[in-house]
């Protein structure tokens, strides 16, 4: 849980960026967001124009990694559910 103070870049360091490691360990992984209508869920999400939301940090750590493995000829693909 956290408090409203909380940046988007605070709640990825704190839990995004584990999931997206165990992600790349060939695991599972889902973020569920179930808090009241109206509390920033879709902000916390979605890049704004002056902050990024989760999505922008998991996406970026993922390709990253892809980008680092594929110099040992690995395939990887990559799907996302965003509902």
């Amino acid at each position: 849980m956290f408090e409203g103070n909380t940046t988007n870049k605070d709640i990825y360091d704190s839990l995004g960026e584990r999931v997206v490691q165990s992600v790349m360990k060939g695991f599972n992984a889902t973020i569920l967001m179930y808090v009241q209508t109206g509390s920033g869920k879709t902000p916390t999400m979605i890049e704004k124009k002056t902050k990024q939301g989760l999505l922008k940090f998991i996406s970026n750590t993922v390709f990253d990694n892809i980008s680092k493995q594929s110099e040992t000829n690995n395939h990887s693909l990559v799907q996302c559910r965003y509902v």
